[in-house]
């Protein structure tokens, strides 16, 4: 999993961050000193200015006026106001447009959002799948979160952090496949096959017993399962594990009562369903941490969202367990609302059905109210993860009604879920989805019309050309040949120019040409030549530096592989060179391919002392930083100066990009350290984990020191 950390080598404890050598400098004196650094900065900035503000005033018209603030959305005001925020901010998913999906009107009144990376939930079901065939033995009509249109996890769990997406719907996946097996025998065998999970979760839950696991197949894909759980969050693992095993408990022994009413029906269904499990899930899924207390107080709340969970299970599954029903010889009853509706009220099949639609529709109302009256009640005296999994189980209801209509799990005669591909037609390792990347950039609100999967692959016909009469007759020795497309080469530095971004680089050159004055078309070609290189340096970073996530979703190379991510960064190169030479100017091309150079000697050397575990002094860090991290910031001041009509009227500006790129690179690695929301989007002081070297934990020496026994931390690539 993306998730799971690069550990480093030798003891595990706090003593491998503490440096080996006396710390020479206080945190007040280094931060004191990057002052220091900050005012020389700004005094020389403010001179610089106030010399050429007179021969500026010449070129820039009177009437001129900075562009008006950005409007500030409803939800940062309500920051900046201090009004509350709502229990979830929609962060890793898109809203669907209502249009393109009918709920049959029995929870209109939620919304429904798609994971913007379904791929990897898609991904998840498919290994499953793998592990099942290779395990246990051959899957056989069956499906489980797929489905031409939505993966089930990507709509039922759209705000699942992305790193946990892959398992969370493995694990469901494997729930599916296990649930098959009780459908589909007796009430012995079915014991027997609880009995076997609930002792898997046992060993790992209560390891004094010495509860021992089965060695068959469906019980070595459990404890892998348990182990990657285990290794992305043991505290949350735990509780889904547990949650787990109570289901599988409780329906153990319990599959097949002789319900004659629907209020009796309903609270064994809502067990039999896995309230506990779906919590269990949501809760790791989202990474939410809530007491036994909370739980307990939000069981009157979250009761008619379990029902009519529960009720659409029922209604949508219907003919699945019906065949179910007739072709198992030892069933002589069914547990499903359908068929206790039919026998309560004495009704047929097309009435029990409309019966159970209105009961489900009064039972999503009924959890609205709830929820609501709740959260005003309660808000300031609960958590907030309890209030977001609140509104996590809204989104479980939409994406449960509408997912269920799609799958072939519930619906028969429609062509099968095509079977696991390596690669889709961008270049994932796995299903893509196109709801996932392609609409994940350009819009919050996704017309899944024009999407036919919610993950599943395309054939490479679609990327194929079609072939002409002459190339099918003898292509060998046709040499006229249709040009391949770029897209898949592009995809990768498509989706991480996709990922959110403050565009500093972009602010940092309008605010360059106040004095420059460039023309605005060769001003936005510099802007693309930077924004290429930064993408792709973006790329290599993270594969170098072995890390997982960039800005809090997975990195590229973990999408798309290590291979496809490199070739695409290199093209970008490619593209990069190109645009420079729009500018016309052979000196633009010598500054683009020198501070090339510097960026990668400044990179070559930070990787050599991480992997030699050798500490730089202060000045060869400083220098390090002024190739790899300031060569963006000197190579736009130079495209710009070229480029300017102002020749010869602006000063150089060499020493405030040096002092601008150290100033970029030494707050990010501070940031590592201490910010929560780097923590969120990179994780806990990663650079740590990768043995780099830094000033915060550890001021560099100013003399040259060839060894430390201990690595620290390093400058990793700021975004």
């Amino acid at each position: 999993m993306a998730g799971i950390k690069k550990s480093i080598s030798g003891a595990t404890a706090a003593h491998q961050i503490i440096p080996s050598q006396p710390i020479s400098m206080s945190a007040d004196k280094f931060l004191f000193s990057c002052l220091q650094v900050f005012v020389l900065f700004f005094q020389w900035a403010r001179s610089s200015l106030l010399s050429t503000q007179s021969r500026l005033s010449a070129a820039v018209p009177e009437n001129a006026r900075l562009e008006p603030s950005k409007p500030v959305s409803e939800e940062e005001e309500g920051r900046v106001l201090g009004k509350p925020a709502p229990a979830i901010t929609p962060r890793y998913s898109n809203l669907v447009d209502p249009s393109t999906y009918n709920d049959l009107g029995l929870c209109s009144s939620l919304p429904l959002r798609v994971h913007k990376f379904a791929h990897l939930a898609d991904k998840g079901a498919l290994r499953a799948q793998e592990d099942w065939k290779r395990l246990v033995g051959p899957i056989r009509n069956f499906t489980g979160c797929l489905s031409p249109r939505f993966n089930g996890i990507a709509v039922a769990v759209p705000e699942c952090i992305p790193e946990r997406l892959e398992i969370v719907t493995y694990a469901n996946e494997f729930a599916f496949l296990h649930d098959d097996i009780l459908d589909n025998v007796g009430k012995e065998e079915g014991d027997h096959e609880n009995n076997e999970m609930a002792a898997g979760f046992g060993s790992v839950l209560n390891p004094g017993d010495n509860v021992k696991m089965s060695a068959s197949g469906k019980s070595q894909m459990q404890a892998k399962l348990i182990l990657e759980l285990l290794a992305i969050n043991e505290p949350q693992a735990m509780v889904l594990l547990k949650c787990w095993e109570g289901l599988v408990k409780g329906e153990s022994g319990s599959q097949h009562f002789n319900f004659q009413r629907l209020d009796e029906y309903l609270p064994h269904r809502v067990i039999n369903l896995g309230q506990t499990f779906w919590f269990g899930i949501i809760t790791f899924a989202m990474g939410l941490t809530i007491s036994p207390d909370e739980a307990e107080k939000a069981n009157n709340i979250t009761d008619p969202a379990y029902a009519t969970l529960a009720l659409a299970n029922d209604y949508f599954s219907w003919e699945k367990e019906y065949i179910e029903f007739k072709q198992n010889p030892t069933s002589d009853d069914m547990a499903n609302a359908i068929w206790i509706i039919m026998k309560e009220h004495s009704v047929d099949l097309e009435e029990a059905k409309k019966i159970c639609q209105d009961k489900i529709r009064e039972s999503c109302e009924e959890y609205v109210r709830r929820k609501r009256e709740f959260e005003r009640q309660a808000t300031g005296k609960v958590s907030t993860d309890l209030l977001r999994y609140l509104s996590a189980l809204e989104f479980s209801i939409s994406g449960n009604v509408v997912w269920s209509q799609y799958t072939h799990r519930y619906n028969f005669g429609k062509p099968a879920v095509k079977e696991n591909e390596d690669t889709d037609d961008e270049g994932a390792k796995s299903d893509d989805s196109k709801t996932s990347l392609n609409d994940s950039t350009d819009s919050t609100v996704v017309d899944v019309k024009t999407t036919a999967t919610s993950g599943l692959l395309s054939s490479a016909n679609d990327v194929l050309m079609t072939r002409t009469a002459k190339s099918l007759v003898g292509p060998i020795l046709d040499v006229q040949l249709p040009e391949l497309p770029d897209k898949v080469i592009l995809s990768p530095s498509r989706y991480v120019k996709s990922l959110p971004s403050k565009k500093i680089r972009h602010h940092a050159i309008d605010a360059l040409n106040i004095w420059f004055n460039v023309p605005e078309a060769e001003l936005e070609v510099i802007k693309e030549a930077i924004d290429l290189l930064h993408n792709s340096s973006l790329m290599l970073d993270d594969i170098e530096d072995d890390s997982p996530l960039r800005r809090g979703f997975p990195s590229t190379h973990v999408v798309y592989g290590i291979s496809q991510t490199i070739n695409s960064a290199n093209y970008l190169y490619v593209m990069a060179l190109e645009m420079t030479q729009r500018l016309n100017s052979p000196a633009c091309l010598n500054v683009f391919i020198d501070e090339l150079k510097r960026l990668h000697i400044g990179q070559s050397l930070d990787l050599y002392w991480t992997a030699n575990v050798q500490c730089p002094s202060l000045e060869e860090y400083l220098r390090m930083v002024d190739y790899k991290t300031g060569g963006l910031f000197q190579m736009v001041a130079k495209l710009m100066a070229i480029k300017s009509p102002m020749a010869g009227r602006v000063p150089d500006l060499s020493n405030m990009t040096t002092l601008f790129g150290r100033y970029f690179q030494i707050r990010d690695d501070y940031q590592n350290l201490t910010s929560e929301e780097y923590t969120n989007q990179k994780g806990w002081c990663e650079d740590l984990d990768e043995g780099k070297f830094s000033p915060p934990p550890n001021p560099l020496p100013n003399h040259k020191t060839q060894q430390h026994q201990t690595p620290s931390h390093a400058a990793s690539a700021p975004d």
